[in-house]
């Protein structure tokens, strides 16, 4: 977290903050080491023009979802503000790599709507 900090202090220095243009989830990687399991690419645009790619597993997904959701529903009339990303699943190993890719479509328009709620809220005028 801090070198994730220092950059992105660097590269607000000189310039306003950047915010987040678009979030792409073009790829689903197994992992092999040192067990298997899949981490979903993203691809994070700025304003600024930079663009990152971050790594991560499902599970860091479903897990924000679901701190997501105990904040937005203690607010009221939020029901289905947020997409559902699918739970955990019981498969064969003929499925994994199919569980994977159908998670990294709903991970995207999870993304997607994150971001344009997060641009909402930004542009509300008090």
């Amino acid at each position: 977290r801090v070198l994730a900090t220092t950059a992105m202090a660097n590269k607000w220095e000189g310039g306003s903050r950047p915010t987040i243009l678009n979030i792409t989830v073009p790829q689903v990687k197994k992992i092999k080491q040192p067990s298997k399991y899949y981490v979903y690419k993203l691809i994070v645009e700025w304003s600024n023009g930079h663009k990152e790619t971050i790594y991560r597993r499902y599970s860091q997904f479903f897990d924000f979802q679901a701190k997501l959701h105990d904040l937005i529903h203690s607010l009221e009339n939020t029901n289905g503000l947020l997409p559902e990303l699918p739970g955990k699943v019981l498969f064969g190993r003929s499925q994994v790599h199919q569980v994977a890719e159908k998670r990294r479509v709903k991970i995207e328009e999870f993304c997607q709507v994150i971001l344009v709620g997060f641009h909402s809220i930004q542009n509300l005028k008090p």
